[in-house]
């Protein structure tokens, strides 16, 4: 993509030529096999990735699903990218944890990881809602755990950046607050109910 510098996401399959933009979802995925396939290429493909997909927010940080040198929609949903929401894409972030822990970029990941979690609201049975929503329930129920265990299972190739007193994203404080905030608020109300039924008159 001579606009950003990185492969496009579509090219046609005969002659490997490139049609329409770079995004973050096959940069993000073309990044966790570059330090083994193109290693003469990843860093600078690396650091076109930091400099125009990176996002940080006052509550999120993330992989943008497009360059934000280019002039594409901030808002839409993709087959492939997912949500995108305020330029952040779903996919091309969840693989970019990928990426970046590939790249040996824990300062990226550290953070990434744990809004992913966050994200995931874990269910009683002991499975994630998130992943199971995105998953096709009869024919591949488990496809949103298998991509969250490769891309958490992907091993540093190249040097390690390591992460220093970096807080959590704003987005991991309100997720923990809802979460224990929602077990206490449903707790109290269980209590009350239980407290009614113990304490309510009996007839003789």
């Amino acid at each position: 993509d001579p606009s950003t510098g990185l492969p496009t996401y579509i090219c046609n399959p005969d002659t490997g030529q490139g049609i329409g933009p770079s995004r973050g979802i096959g940069a993000s995925y073309i990044l966790i096999w570059s330090p083994e396939l193109w290693p003469e290429r990843t860093e600078q493909w690396y650091q076109i990735f930091e400099q125009q997909y990176w996002q940080t927010g006052r509550f999120l940080r993330g992989i943008r699903e497009f360059s934000n040198k280019a002039s594409y929609p901030n808002w839409l949903v993709d087959v492939d990218a997912g949500p995108v929401m305020a330029g952040y894409g779903t996919a091309a972030t969840a693989f970019g944890i990928g990426a970046s822990r590939v790249n040996g970029r824990l300062d990226m990941a550290t953070p990434l990881t744990q809004e992913m979690i966050v994200a995931l609201w874990p269910l009683p049975t002991g499975t994630w809602l998130g992943p199971r929503m995105l998953s096709n329930l009869s024919d591949a129920p488990y496809l949103g755990e298998t991509a969250l265990l490769f891309i958490l299972t992907r091993q540093p190739i190249t040097e390690v950046t390591a992460v220093t007193d970096q807080n959590p994203p704003g987005v991991v404080y309100i997720a923990l607050l809802f979460y224990f905030g929602g077990t206490i608020f449903w707790g109290w109300l269980a209590y009350r109910q239980w407290n009614r039924i113990v304490n309510k008159p009996r007839r003789i």
